[in-house]
């Protein structure tokens, strides 16, 4: 059964351009040495052992998707394209396409920080069966069964893992969330320098929610009330739960719907500069993989 690892083809092929001489794609992750993440460090590994267990194109596909994560890179499991050739003769798409979804859902629930040895095994082993290999070496299961296996220990552990210096499940008080910005009284304004707001978003999401919008529109408000606005910046921040590299990511996102929201309802894209933190400048400090409300925000200024 075909799969979409093109991407993955040529971050390998321009890996080995940049070598004095040539090796192949297995040797060269032989002798790679993993960087990043334990779920990163443990993918490349399980990705060699595949890959040497294999050769020809079977070999080479399984390096190459360890040569990305031997960088740290987060590798995604490949999708199925629709072959009506192969349809007959591999594993069922339907499936496969279930087991995918399955797979990617506990690996954005955090099962990469929560289980990395579990994770990349399912995500290796559901590789293996979607790409009709066969028996993993060494093991009496098939592809399927170990994925199986492997991802009924991720689900668990999900299920299971403790989430340390977590607030108890009430409203936070108010003065956790602060206020957006001071209200003017006797027809004076906060001084541009000490207007700040901060708008919070849902774990993993970078969707403005009702509460968020609320904010904004007090965040419209005030810059048209004011004649001292010259920019605007948006800082968008992560909790510690996830990667770092994943959180990193989901920050900017969140600044840039942000800026997005405040574009559509008028403001000039221009005179707006997004940033993202990721899990950099806490404003509640936790450990790490932990979910806090609190950090999940962005936090809108003005120069």
């Amino acid at each position: 059964m075909k799969l979409v690892n093109g991407i993955l083809a040529l971050a390998a092929a321009a890996t080995l351009a940049g070598c004095s001489h040539y090796m192949g794609p297995v040797q060269m992750l032989d002798n790679a040495q993993p960087v990043g993440s334990a779920y990163t460090k443990e993918l490349a590994i399980q990705y060699r052992m595949l890959a040497d267990s294999q050769s020809g194109s079977e070999a080479k596909y399984f390096a190459e998707k360890g040569l990305a994560a031997v960088n740290g890179m987060l590798v995604p499991p490949d999708m199925l394209q629709n072959d009506p050739e192969v349809v007959d003769s591999g594993p069922n798409p339907a499936e496969i396409a279930v087991a995918r979804g399955q797979l990617v859902s506990a690996l954005a629930s955090g099962g990469v920080s929560i289980a990395p040895y579990e994770a990349a095994i399912a995500q290796t082993r559901y590789d293996c069966w979607a790409a009709d290999i066969g028996t993993f070496p060494g093991d009496s299961q098939s592809c399927q069964q170990s994925y199986q296996t492997a991802m009924s220990a991720l689900q668990q552990q999900i299920a299971l893992a403790p989430m340390p210096n977590l607030p108890p499940v009430v409203p936070a008080p108010k003065e956790a969330f602060p206020a957006p910005v001071k209200p003017a009284t006797h027809g004076t304004q906060v001084p541009l320098q000490e207007a700040s707001f901060l708008a919070f978003f849902d774990w993993n999401k970078y969707n403005i929610n009702s509460g968020a919008a609320s904010v904004l529109d007090s965040v419209l408000r005030e810059i048209k009330s004011r004649n001292d606005i010259k920019k605007i910046d948006i800082a968008g921040y992560a909790d510690t739960s996830g990667p770092e590299r994943y959180n990193m990511r989901l920050s900017l996102k969140r600044a840039k719907a942000v800026r997005a929201y405040l574009v559509k309802s008028g403001i000039p894209e221009k005179e707006i500069a997004v940033k993202g933190y990721g899990e950099h400048n806490l404003l509640v400090p936790t450990k790490d993989n932990v979910r806090e409300p609190r950090n999940r925000r962005a936090q809108i200024t003005f120069e």
